[in-house]
């Protein structure tokens, strides 16, 4: 008796109650939509990169978020990679993206959110330099004691404005021939730099590179 009140009072439910907090929206190229494109939803305090979820673009160019948390500050962005994996898996890796985000915040669960739209635009400065570094690109690296000590590695590009990060690498290293990052560099990049952070350091190693001339 116990199972079919609870099956009864799971199909009385509301679609709408299985669905609340809703975030739609759709990606186009000119009068084209575009399927396969890497949709992302993350808090506004995430680190660059972070989603709360992820949706790919459907045949029709549409995605949707469900079950947003109402009062959350969130981004909605179109997901880029620097690694080599992820733009290779990626249908346009040559586009740019407007706006390149949207700031949202559901008011009550049951808000739905439409016309998130993101129109895709061929970009010649989103062409990538291939980017292989080992443990000697990080000559740091031997000061520290890597069997005993928790060393973390931070690797980023800065673009020409100063004004966004991209991430490329963050982790932590323990064996320096075994190290091997493989990325791939936007042509806006001016700078690559890493940090490395010690447990037992009590400042971290910045070191900035100038990409000035590269690619």
């Amino acid at each position: 008796m116990l199972h079919r009140l609870l099956a009864a009072m799971f199909i009385v439910l509301p679609s709408s109650a299985l669905l609340a907090g809703e975030i739609r929206g759709q990606v186009t190229y000119k009068q084209d939509v575009l399927p396969g494109v890497r949709v992302c939803l993350a808090r506004s305090d995430a680190a660059p990169g972070e989603c709360s979820k992820t949706q790919f673009t459907n045949k029709k160019g549409t995605y949707s978020f469900n079950g947003i948390d109402a009062g959350v500050p969130y981004i909605v962005k179109v997901l880029t990679d620097a690694s080599l994996a992820a733009r290779k898996a990626d249908p346009y890796p040559e586009y740019g993206w407007e706006p390149a985000n949207y700031e949202v915040q559901l008011v009550s669960r049951k808000d739905k959110i439409s016309g998130i739209d993101f129109t895709g635009a061929f970009n010649f400065s989103n062409f990538q330099a291939e980017l292989q570094l080992g443990g000697s690109d990080f000559p740091e690296l031997t000061n520290y004691d890597l069997e005993n000590d928790y060393v973390f590695l931070k690797v980023y590009t800065v673009d020409s404005s100063n004004t966004e990060q991209k991430l490329i690498f963050l982790g932590q290293v323990t064996d320096i021939s075994k190290l091997l990052i493989e990325a791939s560099l936007p042509l806006s990049a001016t700078q690559l730099v890493y940090e490395l952070y010690s447990a037992t350091a009590p400042q971290p190693v910045v070191v900035s590179i100038s990409l000035s001339g590269t690619g």
